[in-house]
């Protein structure tokens, strides 16, 4: 469990210090994490369900439905079971 809250802390970060792209159906996530409440650090766009991240970029926020575009059989996928994450500056 212990893993898992770290593995989320790190993507978390990195979705602090990125910014989400225009989607493209060609794009294909490397993660997604979905079922969550995941805060943004977004003015637009405050709290989300899923987020998908390619690279360490965010290709996309939104539901779980909607990041299934972004994915396939390469796609590591994880459910959040309706835990919160937000971002966390590591030092």
């Amino acid at each position: 469990m212990k893993l898992l809250t770290n593995l989320l802390y790190l993507l978390a970060f990195t979705l602090f210090f990125t910014t989400c792209k225009e989607s493209n159906n060609s794009d294909i996530a490397d993660l997604v994490l979905k079922n969550g409440n995941i805060y943004t650090v977004s003015e637009n766009q405050e709290r989300v369900e899923a987020i998908a991240i390619k690279e360490g970029k965010v290709l996309a926020l939104g539901t779980s439905k909607e990041m299934e575009e972004y994915s396939d059989e390469t796609t590591n996928i994880i459910d959040l079971n309706g835990q919160f994450t937000m971002p966390r500056k590591m030092e």
